[in-house]
């Protein structure tokens, strides 16, 4: 075998070896990115009195054991799954219908991580801002 094949033999060897290496990465990071769905936290989430006395409509959230969730903002449906690590819940494949309500505020629309402390879920947005509050019943 000349030098430039063996060579060449080298290389391929280490680019699947990489291959291999990066997709055992990514298999773990999906099993990661799944999370769990603890069933301490599969519960009715309901907002408490709103803020504003003009929203007549409390939202609403159903976190489910099998990692699904569904809810609502006092009109508008939203839908999609759940996991969590800790305390930490996040939220995923969020859907929503969009029916313009009077008298709602929309905030729960905009879920993407909550903290939750004892029977309270302190809910965020995707920049981290909170944006609501949720009581276990």
């Amino acid at each position: 075998m000349s030098l430039v094949n063996t060579v060449a033999a080298g290389r391929l060897i280490a680019r699947r070896a990489f291959l291999a290496g990066v997709m055992a990465l990514a298999v773990g990071l999906a099993g990661c990115a799944a999370g769990t769905h603890s069933a301490e936290f599969a519960a009715t989430w309901t907002e408490g009195l709103p803020a504003d006395p003009a929203v007549r409509a409390r939202a609403e959230l159903v976190l489910h054991g099998n990692g699904s969730l569904d809810g609502t903002d006092g009109c508008n449906s939203i839908s999609g799954s759940w996991s969590n690590a800790g305390t930490r819940i996040t939220f995923s494949g969020i859907r929503h219908s969009a029916l313009p309500c009077p008298s709602v505020s929309f905030w729960i629309l905009g879920l993407a991580t909550a903290d939750v402390t004892g029977d309270t879920m302190e809910v965020m947005d995707s920049t981290g801002a909170k944006i609501g509050t949720l009581i276990r019943q």
